[in-house]
Order: C-alpha cells, then structure tokens, then sequence
C-alpha cells in the first residue's frame, strides 16, 4: 500500500526563498513531494502554495506534524 499523502495549503506573505523554505522543511522531515503548485497574488502581495507530499520511512505522526507545521508556520507569517 502507499503511504498516506500529508496535503499542505499555504497563504503567507510573498517574500524571496519560500518554495525553498518549505521543500527543504519537507526534506529535513522525512518527505518526498508527489505534487506542488506555486504562486504569487501580486497585488494583494501573498504567496499561495498546495504542496501534496508523503512521509518516507515511519508512520505519520499527526500530532507531530501539526506542531512541527505550525512553528513552520508562524515562522512564514513574520
């Protein structure tokens, strides 16, 4: 069986790096990327992303996951 998809959806402000910062946060957790989608509102100066992955190795932890994401996503939101 395949291993469960982890479905991340992104609304942050746009700066340089991001694509990097998350894909690399995936990387260092364990994950390879099935399918991700980027973009950038210009006007509204936000970045959009759906990053669809899978964790290698162990099972998913949600708990861990959900609080590892969210200091990811405060760290985005500065």
């Amino acid at each position: 069986m395949e291993n469960p998809s982890i479905i991340f959806r992104i609304v942050c402000p746009d700066r340089p790096g991001l694509v990097n910062e998350l894909t690399n946060w995936i990387f260092k957790y364990g994950g390879n990327i099935k399918h991700s989608d980027h973009h950038t509102d210009q006007d509204a100066g936000l970045f959009l992303s759906r990053i669809e992955w899978f964790k290698t190795g162990k099972k998913i932890d949600k708990e861990e996951i959900s609080s590892e994401f969210a200091k990811l996503s405060k760290k985005l939101k500065g």
